[in-house]
């Protein structure tokens, strides 16, 4: 199960084409971001911009395994939720029949 859920978080399965779509707020965002990016480079020697940039790989990566950590998380949260209800209502039904 689980390498079946990184193949998913890696995009080598793919139940759907990608449905993510950015809210407003987040594109505006992002675009703050970029713009506050570039003026803050410009003002960096070549040294401060070289550890910007091994910085910026480091949150890249961080970010990354967060993300797929997350999404396996919220995976098997949902499959266990799924079937503990799943146990409940076979449960409810047993007890019906025994119960007639």
């Amino acid at each position: 199960m689980k390498s079946m859920i990184k193949e998913l978080w890696h995009g080598n399965i793919i139940p759907q084409e990608d449905s993510r779509n950015n809210s407003k707020e987040m594109k505006e965002l992002l675009g703050y971001m970029a713009r506050h990016h570039v003026d803050l480079a410009k003002t960096f020697t070549d040294e401060q911009k070289e550890i910007f940039e091994k910085f910026h790989d480091c949150w890249d990566e961080y970010v990354s395994l967060a993300e797929a950590a997350i999404f396996e998380y919220a995976f098997r949260s949902e499959r266990d939720w799924c079937w503990k209800s799943k146990l409940i209502l076979l449960n409810k039904r047993k007890e019906k029949t025994h119960a007639s």
